[in-house]
């Protein structure tokens, strides 16, 4: 899945859905909205043509199984790229100019070569990490040995060559980096060490593709204890996020923040009135650590935020969601103050082996809820209808009679009933929307989509610099997404990404 850039321009690219940032559904921008590409003519000279658009110096497949939803459009169609092409959009118009039969189980899946980063804390992978040791997929002469390796932290690894490794995963550059052998919080690593003398001359590259590498390592680099390691600013931001998913904002690290979540297409914050312990630990193993460090601090949130939760208590240190603890918005009234939003800071214990620390089903149920309010609504309506209709048909003969029989008064008296009659109706409507809050239970829904992450960054001239806070600006909609968050306006996009020189690496085959 991709990273969200707030003003894509018309033939910009991304890659969606995959597990690694450089493989996933090929998708392109154009009459303000995201489409895919149908695999018909679709071959290995569209493929590279493809990758390097993106940064990476050739493709590794084109093929696989990661449709669009159908709510899609398919874009573009018999692509056909020159090998002297480096970008789709001069390969085909946008939308394909003639008509195509193609469906989305037919959608371009594309990988890209090379330089696939991740971080590792114990030898295990996971995509929510913010901060581990670093390995890097290598690929030699023969694909039998390709494999993840170590980059080597040595006298030319610094906060440059750590921020681009941010860069490559998604992040706004590196808070810290420095050798495994000097910190226990992840782990020892066993795998090789395949890079060495990492030397990057700019820290908005947008891979470690575009720095010099070697492949020869040195004696002293042979030890685990040398291993790089990096920590990157700010949580990830995600380009489809589901209501009842969570994040930190506003910290100097991932792993410290004011505790936001969505629901009602919108982020907000949570009051730290009867949040304690319990909650903090939820909240952090929801979003892939082991435990909580903190849950006091002084992070309020804009004051154009909603509050959307309160009084969170959650029973169970064992839960895994927030979402299973209060229904958002809270059911109750607050009188809460963004001085009160909870700031959270969560650790990773490398012992901590729990299968809670991937997104799972912490989603809310708002599609059932808003069709449950409805329906409840109209029900509401039609019974206030009738209750009125029948409140005029009995009122008239009364008041007619009441007229003729004892006067005006007592028609008067007739009217003050009909009045109240009404009232009452009206009550009943409002009782019944009421019923329709009720908080459903998500435990046998099906598990959202996957959050958006693991994408390259915007080209380096648009790149926001390192700590942005996100928060500061507004985050405008993008067609065919729901509202997200996002980095702020980027102008001044070129026809297409203008990525900076690569430099030689030893080991990796001529810049192209």
């Amino acid at each position: 899945t991709t990273r969200i850039w707030n003003n894509p321009y018309s033939g910009q690219i991304r890659l969606v859905g995959g597990t690694y940032s450089s493989y996933g559904r090929l998708e392109v921008y154009c009459n303000g909205q995201w489409g895919t590409v149908c695999d018909h003519s679709f071959g290995a000279t569209d493929a590279r043509v493809a990758c390097r658009q993106l940064g990476y110096s050739d493709y590794s497949t084109y093929t696989g199984n990661l449709a669009g939803p159908s709510s899609q459009p398919i874009w573009l169609n018999n692509v056909t790229c020159s090998s002297t092409s480096n970008c789709l959009a001069t390969c085909e118009s946008c939308p394909a100019t003639q008509y195509h039969n193609c469906g989305h189980s037919e959608d371009v899946a594309l990988g890209c070569d090379r330089g696939t980063v991740r971080l590792v804390r114990s030898g295990v992978f996971s995509s929510t990490y913010t901060a581990g040791i670093v390995q890097i997929y290598y690929f030699t002469s023969s694909s039998s040995t390709n494999r993840w390796g170590n980059i080597c932290d040595d006298t030319s690894f610094a906060s440059t060559e750590a921020s681009v490794i941010c860069n490559q995963l998604g992040y706004d550059g590196a808070s810290f980096y420095g050798r495994a052998g000097s910190t226990t919080s992840y782990g020892t690593d066993t795998a090789a060490t395949v890079l060495d003398d990492v030397n990057c001359f700019s820290s908005s590259y947008l891979t470690l593709q575009q720095c010099s590498l070697s492949t020869i390592i040195k004696s002293s680099c042979t030890s685990d204890s040398e291993d790089a390691y990096v920590s990157c600013y700010t949580t990830r931001i995600w380009n489809n996020p589901y209501s009842g998913q969570i994040r930190l904002q506003g910290g100097t690290y991932s792993s410290y923040g004011r505790l936001e979540v969505y629901c009602n297409g919108q982020w907000g914050t949570v009051c730290d009135d009867s949040f304690g312990s319990t909650d903090a630990r939820v909240a952090c193993r929801q979003l892939g650590y082991s435990d909580y460090s903190t849950y006091t601090g002084n992070l309020a949130g804009s004051s154009s935020q909603p509050i959307w939760l309160d009084n969170v208590i959650c029973t169970s240190s064992t839960s895994t969601c927030l979402a299973y603890c209060e229904s958002c918005p809270s059911s109750q009234y607050h009188n809460c103050i963004h001085s009160e939003d909870v700031a959270l800071g969560c650790e990773f214990d490398s012992s901590y082996t729990s299968s809670t620390n991937t997104l799972s089903t912490c989603q809310y149920a708002d599609s059932l809820s808003s069709v449950t309010s409805s329906i409840a609504a109209i029900i509401g309506g039609v019974i206030a209808g009738i209750v009125v209709c029948i409140a005029i048909i009995v009122a008239i003969p009364i008041c007619i009679c009441c007229c003729l029989g004892v006067g005006i008064g007592a028609a008067a008296r007739g009217s003050n009933r009909t009045t109240a009659t009404v009232v009452t109706g009206a009550a009943t409507t409002t009782d019944v929307v009421a019923v329709s809050t009720t908080t459903t239970n998500t435990s046998n829904l099906a598990a959202p989509p996957p959050p958006a992450y693991d994408q390259q960054p915007p080209p380096p001239a648009a790149y926001p610099a390192t700590g942005y806070d996100a928060e500061k600006a507004p985050y405008p909609p993008q067609q065919g997404y729901p509202a997200q968050p996002g980095y702020p306006p980027q102008q001044g996009y070129p026809a297409q990404p203008g990525y900076p020189p690569q430099q030689q690496g030893y080991g990796y085959p001529p810049p192209y």
